[in-house]
C-alpha cells in the first residue's frame, strides 16, 4: 500500500484536528517512518535509549 498516499493522507487529517483543537505539538514514537513524517513538517526533538533484558 506504500506510495499510494494513505499515510500521508491521515496524518495530515490528524495534524488538521490539532490545529483545530489548538493542541501544541503532535509526538510519533517511530523512526521506521522518518522520511515520511519530515516530509510532513515533522522534525526529531529527542533521542529515546531503551533496554530490554532479553
Amino acid at each position: 500500500m506504500r506510495g499510494r498516499g494513505t499515510g500521508s493522507a491521515l496524518i495530515r487529517a490528524a495534524q488538521a484536528k490539532a490545529r483545530k483543537a489548538k493542541d501544541v505539538e503532535v509526538t510519533v514514537p517511530t523512526r521506521r517512518a522518518a522520511d515520511l513524517y519530515h516530509a510532513l513538517g515533522f522534525h526529531e526533538t529527542a533521542v529515546h535509549l531503551k533496554w530490554s533484558s532479553t
